[in-house]
Formats: C-alpha cells, sequence, structure tokens
C-alpha cells in the first residue's frame, strides 16, 4: 500500500496535487509494487529489500557529498506485542528512508506505528531530508516513551513482589528483558547511524535541522543509558523474585505442615479412647466424650502455642 503526501509547512495534500517536495510512505508492498519503485528511481539493490528484513541494523548509506546513489537510512522502529508468555513484549521494526531530490519514500513491512507522529512532522519541514530527519527523531522519542512504560510496568511489580508465590512476575520480567535486549541491540546501531546522520555534508543542510541533529546525539546517549539500567534493574528483580516466591512458598509449606500436625492429634486422642479396651469413663460415655474432646483441644492448643513460638506460622 503507498500513501503519498505533499511536504508544504502547515500543509498536508495528496503528492499529485503538487509539484513541490513529496513523501511517499509505503507498507506491506507486494512484490510488483517493490519492482516498480526500484525501476522507476533506479534504486540499487537492497535498498528496497532491507525494509524487509527484519535483520537489518539501522544504518546509513550515501549521505557524503559526491555519493552516486540517493541517500539511504534505515531506523529501527520499536513496537509493542503480547508475547508467548500473556505478557506485553517489544520489538522492533526496520524502516527503509530513501532520499532523493524532492522526495522522501519510506518503507516498511507493516503501517508504522508512528504515523500520526510522521504526518504532524510534516507542519515543520519544507524539504524530504528534513522529513526524515524529524522521523528519526520521532523513533528515538517512542524509545524513550517505551522505555518509560517499561519503568512504569517494573514499580507495579515492587508491589506484588511481597505476597508472590506464583511465576507471573518471573515471566513478566522476561518479557520485558526480551524488550531490552532488542531495544539496546537496535539502540547501538542507531548510534552510529546517528553519527553518520551528523557528518553528512549532502542533506539536513537547512537551519532548522541543526538543532535537531544536536538533540539526535543527545538523545540516543541518554536512551541507551535509560537502556542499560533498567536492565540492570530488572536482573536485580529476577534474582529478587525468585527469591522471594522461593522464600513464599517456603513459608506456605511450613505453615501447611503446621496445620497438619495440628489436625493429626484429634484423631490420635479419640483413636486411643476409641480402642476396644479398658477406657476410663466406660460408664460415663457422655462425660467421655467432653473430656476426650477437651483432651485433644487442649493438647493441639498446646502444640499450637509452642509452634508458634517457634514461628512455624
Amino acid at each position: 500500500m503507498q500513501k503519498d503526501y505533499a511536504i508544504k509547512q502547515s500543509q498536508t495534500t495528496s503528492a499529485t496535487e503538487t509539484s513541490g517536495a513529496c513523501w511517499h510512505c509505503i507498507f506491506d508492498p507486494s512484490e510488483a509494487e517493490l519492482q516498480a519503485l526500484k525501476t522507476r528511481y533506479d534504486l540499487p539493490d537492497g535498498y528496497v529489500e532491507a525494509a524487509l528484513d527484519d535483520h537489518e541494523d539501522a544504518r546509513g548509506e550515501a549521505l557524503r557529498e559526491g555519493a552516486d546513489a540517493p541517500g539511504f537510512i534505515l531506523v529501527r522502529e520499536p513496537y509493542a506485542y503480547q508475547g508467548d508468555t500473556g505478557y506485553r513484549t517489544y520489538e522492533t521494526m526496520p524502516i527503509a528512508l530513501i532520499l532523493l531530490a524532492d522526495e522522501l519514500v519510506t518503507i516498511s513491512r507493516d503501517k508504522p506505528r508512528l504515523m500520526d507522529a510522521y504526518l504532524q512532522a510534516l507542519d515543520q519541514v519544507e524539504t524530504a531530508d528534513s522529513l526524515a530527519l524529524r522521523i528519526v527523531d520521532r523513533v528515538l522519542e517512542c524509545y524513550t516513551k517505551d522505555i518509560d512504560d517499561m519503568a512504569e510496568s517494573t514499580h507495579k511489580m515492587e508491589k506484588q513482589v511481597k505476597n508472590s508465590a506464583k511465576n507471573t512476575l518471573i515471566y513478566e520480567v522476561m518479557s520485558l528483558e526480551k524488550g531490552l535486549v532488542y531495544f539496546n541491540a537496535a539502540l547501538t546501531r542507531t548510534k552510529t547511524l546517528v553519527a553518520d546522520i551528523r557528518d553528512s555534508d549532502r542533506y539536513f543542510l537547512a537551519a532548522s535541522d541543526a538543532r535537531v541533529l544536536f538533540l539526535l546525539d543527545v538523545k540516543v546517549r541518554q536512551i541507551l543509558t535509560t537502556v542499560a539500567s533498567t536492565e540492570e534493574i530488572l536482573d536485580q528483580y529476577n534474582s529478587a523474585i525468585s527469591s522471594v516466591v522461593g522464600n513464599n512458598l517456603n513459608l506456605i509449606m511450613k505453615m501447611l505442615t503446621s496445620v497438619s500436625i495440628l489436625l493429626a492429634i484429634p484423631p490420635i486422642i479419640s483413636g486411643i479412647f476409641g480402642q476396644n479396651t479398658w477406657i476410663p469413663w466406660k460408664g460415663q460415655p457422655v462425660y467421655g466424650f467432653w473430656l476426650t474432646l477437651a483432651l485433644a483441644a487442649g493438647i493441639s492448643g498446646a502444640v499450637a502455642w509452642w509452634l508458634h513460638r517457634k514461628d512455624y506460622f
């Protein structure tokens, strides 16, 4: 599917209605669309295919003056989904940005998660390369938002750890750690990409781009630091949760053992006086019943008091 937008300050229209700068947003493309795109713009091999390859790293090509091919940027956009454990986790999706003379072509496997944010950026730029720069900036902001969501989930887990005796928290931590691994890998390569973008003398020369270029470098470093900190916190939580869950299970087993001991006393007492041998109170069966019951209760109470002193429950 392809959607076309005109790049005009404070205006968004169809690309067919203007001869100015355009943004062609292509997602979930067919093979015929990809071949037509390569033929139309005479794109080098790998530009189009990279957007559909989940193993592609963030990178930039032909961003320096003198390059024959169009400028190429591949950035990985984060997205959330429900993992096999039933908890939310995160991965990243490659998005290819191809910089032509006055056109920007973006290609992705699925519709970009930040489509609305990219459309808002149309109001802030006048050139295709400036829009590409804003798209990279929005992607970094999305990483920040997702990591903040992870931190919020981590804070919620703190309140559940104390009384948890199940493995559900461990599964949740595993899901978050999986997302952080993908984030760390993508952002490490994005840091190199940002350096290539800042060193470009072919694109991003507008006066308004200077501030965005500076912020890109600051943001990617901050996010990498936050990812590393969050990973370390989750590693500690994983160990702590495992210990707490194991300890809580031990406490439960200790309490159940104590209850089993208490419940075993009355049958023992009644069994002794229920033997077919001489027993006291034979001539007074009613008194015998109540005395036997009182004896069982007294012994159970004494054992319960002793277990309580030993902190068994």
